[in-house]
């Protein structure tokens, strides 16, 4: 067992679920992240998902709207073999937010209904 592995199943000795951050950015513009800020503040938006790509339940779920009204998200781990905790703290997180309504598709929603 390598040492992330050693560490991962560490953390599940003593909790029962982690809720992580999915990306160290908020979800980047239709166009692109823009290389000058990310280098600038030395942001490189790489997953943090890929830990969990074997042998652990994870799910993403939208937790939120950034204040540039981009969405935000939270990765929930479970233990190997137990998804029963992601799922349920998954609905959690959903239902506590209802639907994201990022400004501009609200705006458009709102005119939308009003023709």
């Amino acid at each position: 067992m390598g040492g992330l592995d050693r560490w991962v199943a560490e953390l599940f000795e003593r909790y029962g679920l982690l809720l992580l951050p999915t990306v160290p950015t908020t979800a980047w513009p239709a166009e692109g992240p823009d290389i000058a800020v990310m280098a600038r503040e030395r942001t490189v938006p790489i997953p943090y998902t890929s830990v969990f790509n074997d042998g652990h339940p994870a799910i993403t779920v939208p937790a939120g709207l950034a204040p540039d009204g981009l969405p935000c998200a939270v990765q929930l781990v479970a233990p190997p073999r137990r998804d029963e905790p992601a799922l349920a703290a998954a609905l959690v997180v959903e239902s506590a937010h209802g639907p994201l309504r990022p400004p501009a598709f609200a705006s458009a929603q709102v005119a939308a209904s009003a023709g």
